[in-house]
């Protein structure tokens, strides 16, 4: 009796069946192959797109926001900053006690601003955490108002958190706008590389003690301000950090007071690997973490840190100042100040 013949030989498809066995034979070997490539490569290699970061989107809200503490009514010069706000953009937030806006409600001409209730924001943990943590340095030089100062960049971080807002710009309540402001991290704007603006004291090396970084106008993402606040808090929490304070007052007879701007300074030598190498910070120097991020002058986009500069020769022409600071007395000239642009 004759053997029965395989029964692949039975059937044409058998045939097929074969092809496809030896396509997935060779699928598999190539892929052991590649596997084994990979495998001999050094870990740390990846691919350019994969090392170059995402680019940053602008943020879809880039509001901005003015801050009044307090329960007596609005300054006067606060209105005027306002008014300025609403004639160059839509999205303007005030941040204050209700009611000191009782007081002097806002008019008719205000009426698109925002306004939030401070009081609603005072329960933030991150600001009760800095309230325990705070001491004054040198002890009770210019106080409670420095401690004020801190406080409203808190305030900020607390309003932000949760909000679709990613940039924004702040402004001291004698800050007015002379234009719209550029967005943070839009593609061939002048902040397409920038994370913050902020000014700068002309003579801010390390060892002339002068540390002054002014953040009362300017346009930072809401991951500089949380991460301000982080830094605020660890300084004062760690006896260490606080030490680098009272060794600048001490060296001036306990003349130099600490406040935000000290604070912005300290972070940025932290945060900005060249403004630490420009302002010659020590090495070895035990700061608070911080992320590195792309510091840049509000100079360079017009804003100034006081009107007298606009009013000076070196500058004839307010109306390339987008941001123009009335200081100290100077802010009884803002509702008479006929030069906006």
């Amino acid at each position: 009796m004759r053997a029965a013949p395989p029964r692949c030989a039975a059937a044409p498809r058998c045939l097929t069946l074969v092809l496809l066995l030896a396509i997935a034979l060779l699928l598999v070997l190539e892929a052991r192959s590649a596997g084994s490539a990979r495998a001999d490569a050094p870990a740390h290699t990846v691919s350019a797109a994969a090392a170059a970061p995402p680019p940053r989107a602008p943020s879809p809200r880039q509001p901005v926001i003015y801050l009044e503490f307090g329960s007596r009514p609005l300054p006067a010069h606060l209105l005027v900053s306002l008014q300025q706000a609403v004639r160059h953009h839509d999205d303007v937030v005030l941040l204050a006690n209700a009611s000191a806006v009782a007081l002097r409600p806002l008019p008719a001409a205000l009426s698109a601003v925002r306004v939030v209730d401070v009081r609603d924001l005072d329960g933030d943990a991150l600001l009760a955490r800095y309230r325990r943590a705070y001491v004054s340095i040198p002890p009770g030089l210019e106080q409670p108002i420095y401690q004020w100062w801190d406080e409203r960049f808190f305030v900020i971080a607390a309003f932000l958190r949760g909000a679709a807002i990613e940039s924004f710009f702040y402004g001291d309540s004698d800050v007015a706008l002379n234009g719209t402001l550029p967005r943070l991290g839009a593609a061939g704007g002048p902040l397409a590389d920038c994370d913050a603006t902020l000014i700068f004291a002309e003579d801010a090396a390390w060892g002339s003690h002068v540390w002054v970084v002014w953040a009362g106008a300017s346009i930072m993402s809401r991951a500089v301000v949380e991460d301000w606040t982080r830094f605020a808090v660890a300084t004062y929490e760690e006896e260490r950090f606080a030490d680098v304070l009272r060794e600048r007052t001490a060296a001036h007879g306990n003349g130099l007071a600490t406040c935000d701007m000290t604070l912005w300074y300290l972070w940025a030598v932290a945060a900005s690997p060249p403004f630490r190498l420009a302002v010659r910070a020590p090495r070895g120097l035990e700061l608070p973490a911080a992320r590195t991020v792309r510091v840049c002058d509000a100079r360079d986009i017009g804003f100034t840190e006081d009107v007298g500069e606009v009013d000076s020769n070196k500058y004839p022409l307010p109306r390339t100042k987008l941001a123009i600071h009335f200081q100290g007395v100077k802010k009884a000239r803002m509702a008479g100040y006929d030069r906006f642009g």
